[in-house]
């Protein structure tokens, strides 16, 4: 007697977990992160006044490299 044969595994695209792959968590740049380190960039640079805005742009920047950020995140 024959057997019907036996039907086709179907390929999976999911990994072997069961579960869609994981990315790495995205860091998080917060306000107050940047405003200490912009006070800090203040301090450092003597206190000057009217430097704000360019205190404020600095320490963004400095966090996003160390967090390995893109500018534009």
């Amino acid at each position: 007697m024959l057997m019907p044969p036996a039907p086709a595994l179907a390929k999976t695209t999911k990994p072997a977990t069961g579960g869609t792959p994981k990315s790495p968590p995205t860091p998080v740049l917060t306000h107050e992160q940047i405003a200490a380190r912009a006070k800090a960039i203040w301090q450092a640079k003597g206190c000057k006044p009217g430097q704000d805005t360019q205190n404020w742009f600095e320490a963004e920047a400095q966090l996003k490299a160390e967090l390995g950020m893109a500018y534009g995140d």
